[in-house]
């Protein structure tokens, strides 16, 4: 992830997990075929959306942006222990999600389906804290969801330059969205 597909031999995957370039090929056809296998191991399937949605409290808009949250901070954390670069290791995800919807047609189309299903699961909290009052009816709950997800997408992409993100500057963007559709 740190030098990129074309910057990494097969030699040094190898050796950053521990086996030979020669193990590998008997798992793998290519290193092309291990680059796909690390995009859905480490990008794919680190975070399925649904789980950050199914064990969060949704009683309240707010209870579930606060879990939310812990859930994106359990995935830092879990990005700086694959990527062992510190608080850089955010630019290099970014990178790395880049790269491979560039190279790869299949994981593009993947990574956007999971832009809109966390987008999907956004806009089912946001009809329940409409349907009890929490939030605003005079805005659709497609564009409130919409909102709160690019806006977390966007400062964590943004902050990624600067050290990366922390928790507390994810919240305060979010909260301050909050403010703005809460009744």
């Amino acid at each position: 992830m740190k030098q990129g597909f074309a910057g990494t031999t097969v030699a040094e995957i190898g050796s950053a997990i521990g086996i030979s370039a020669s193990s590998l090929f008997s798992h793998f056809t290519s290193k092309e075929e291990i680059y796909k296998h690390a995009v859905e191991k480490y990008v794919i399937s680190i975070q399925p959306p649904q789980k950050k949605f199914e064990e969060c409290n949704m009683s309240s808009l707010q209870k579930f942006i606060d879990c939310y949250l812990q859930k994106i901070n359990d995935s830092m954390d879990m990005v700086q222990n694959i990527v062992q670069e510190g608080r850089r290791s955010h630019i290099q995800y970014y990178y790395f999600l880049l790269e491979s919807s560039l190279r790869d047609e299949e994981c593009k189309n993947k990574l956007i389906n999971l832009d809109q299903k966390e987008i999907e699961l956004w806009e089912s909290v946001i009809k329940k804290a409409q349907k009890k009052g929490e939030v605003r009816n005079d805005m659709p709950a497609n564009t409130i969801a919409e909102t709160f997800y690019y806006a977390f997408v966007g400062a964590s992409y943004s902050l990624s330059f600067d050290n990366g993100a922390t928790i507390k500057q994810l919240r305060q963007v979010l909260n301050t969205i909050y403010k703005s559709v809460k009744n």
